[in-house]
This record gives structure tokens, sequence and C-alpha cells, in this order.
């Protein structure tokens, strides 16, 4: 017992600095690739739709809350996918809003295709500090609600046979801070995915 108390408080002392998520989760992924990866925009050759609803930690006040809605289909004899997703992401007083529009190309080799693809769009993130109760109500990172909209890009590419699918995508390869109180703060973390 004693050695599980020193190598607990050994690791507190290490800890510099601890941050939080604030992006959205993605754990319907695998039900629309589109979400993380634009090369996905008509891969399928069907028009496709979705509309998912995912609350996590349900019951608790200011649990993150993500809806998002999407589209998207194959151009010109399959050569081209275009799209459009519109997602919303809530946690506690934090509200980020993304309208991205997708484009792919995908070129056809002997059984496999290889899909490029863009998207652009714009992030808008809101949050409403009246609803927080502050221990100093005066501190300037409390004052007034916040609201930021930021342009976003990102990338991707997939590589699809009968038997395998594999990706790579950068979704958001633009970094966005914003000045709130004085403070310089990321409205979202860059990531890559690989499926």
């Amino acid at each position: 017992m004693r050695k599980i108390l020193l190598l607990f408080f050994c690791a507190i002392g290490f800890i510099g600095s601890v941050e939080a998520q604030v992006d959205p989760l993605y754990a319907q992924y695998l039900n629309n690739p589109l979400l993380i990866n634009p090369a996905y925009s008509g891969l399928n050759n069907n028009f496709n739709a979705s509309l998912t609803y995912r609350k996590q930690w349900a019951g608790f006040d200011g649990s993150p809350t993500t809806v998002n809605a999407s589209a998207h289909t194959s151009l010109f004899d399959n050569k081209m996918g275009v799209g459009l997703i519109i997602l919303q992401d809530k946690a506690a007083i934090n509200k980020n809003t993304d309208i991205q529009a997708t484009y792919a190309y995908k070129l056809e080799l002997k059984d496999k295709i290889l899909s490029f693809g863009l998207q652009a769009g714009l992030i808008n993130y809101k949050s409403n500090n009246s609803a927080l109760n502050p221990r100093d109500p005066g501190a300037p990172e409390f004052q007034g609600n916040q609201s930021f909209s930021k342009p976003t890009f990102g990338a991707g590419v997939i590589l699809k046979s009968e038997r395998y699918f594999v990706g790579f995508s950068f979704p958001r390869m633009l970094k966005a801070t914003a000045s709130i109180g004085g403070l310089q703060t990321d409205l979202y973390q860059q990531h890559f995915y690989l499926t």
C-alpha cells in the first residue's frame, strides 16, 4: 500500500499542467467516415445522408452532446464526390458549430480506388459565461459571452478495394486560437486520423 501511495504522490508531483478535451467525439465515424476524412465523399457511388446524435454522460449537467448531419454523393461518372457536413458540439458552457463542404477526386487503379479529398468551411465557437458562478466574478476571462468564427481546412486520402479500406486524414489543418480575457486559447486541437 505504501508503494502505491508513494507512486501516486510522485506522479502528482510531475504533472505540470492539465488540459481538457474540447473536440467533438466521433464515436459514429464507422457509420459515417466523412466526419473524419473528406476523401470519403462519393466513394461508394451513391447518395448518402446521415443524421447522428450522441449524448455522453447523460444525466450530468453540461455533459457533452454532439449532433451532426451530413450528405455526400458522387458526380461525373463516379470520378468526383462532393459533400456537406454540419456539426454542433456542446460541452458545459461551450458550443462549437462547424459547417464544411467536401470534395474528392477518385482514380481507378485496376480493382482499387484511390480517392483524394479536401474540405473547407467555418467553425463558430461560443462560450456562455453568464451560466457560470465563478469565485472571482470580476476576472476578465469570465466577463461577457464569447463568440468567434474561424476558417477551417482539411485533407485526406483513401485507398479502397473489395478486401480492404485504408485512409489517412488531417481534417483541421489550420490552427485556430482566440484571446479570451487576455488569455490565448486553442479553439480545437489538430489531429491525424488513420483508418
